[in-house]
């Protein structure tokens, strides 16, 4: 009887000595973690939103962005302003970080490139641009260096 009250002792001490390091440890930023997660939760809403939310959104814009029209001007804006404050926004992070929002990035634009149904032979990932789409989500999941410059050159 005695040894079976040591025992429970024993492990009653050694799982609160567990659960004072593991509080200390894993909660301690808590508050800055979670502060953490909704930044990239917020970011990360706008590049994955599917193409048709804006319009769902904020309703009919009126026109097709092409030949330079109001519209595709505001296409353009909103993709110079989504590269700025990636590059501002991620410039003081560190490495994994910055790799785990090129990879969210390219898995984005890897899944909104092919959301878009094509029909006929253009619709075969035949062309430079589908062939680069799906390099770039292998470049950056794989951290394959010379992959990476290539899609450059395609």
């Amino acid at each position: 009887m005695a040894f079976m009250v040591e025992q429970t002792l024993i492990l009653t001490m050694a799982i609160c000595e567990l659960w004072r390091f593991f509080r200390r440890r894993l909660f301690a930023n808590l508050k800055k973690r979670s502060l953490h997660l909704l930044e990239f939760i917020g970011i990360y809403l706008i590049p994955f939103m599917p193409s048709w939310a804006p319009g769902v959104l904020l309703g009919a814009t009126g026109g097709e962005p092409k030949d330079f029209s109001l519209t595709h001007r505001l296409v353009l804006y909103f993709t110079l302003f989504v590269i700025f404050f990636f590059y501002i926004t991620l410039r003081n992070r560190s490495f994994d970080e910055r790799h785990f929002a090129t990879v969210a990035l390219a898995a984005s634009a890897f899944f909104s490139y092919f959301s878009v149904v094509r029909e006929g032979l253009g619709g075969l990932p035949l062309h430079l641009c589908n062939t680069a789409i799906m390099m770039m989500l292998v470049t950056y999941v794989f951290r394959l260096h010379g992959l990476f410059y290539f899609t450059y050159l395609v």
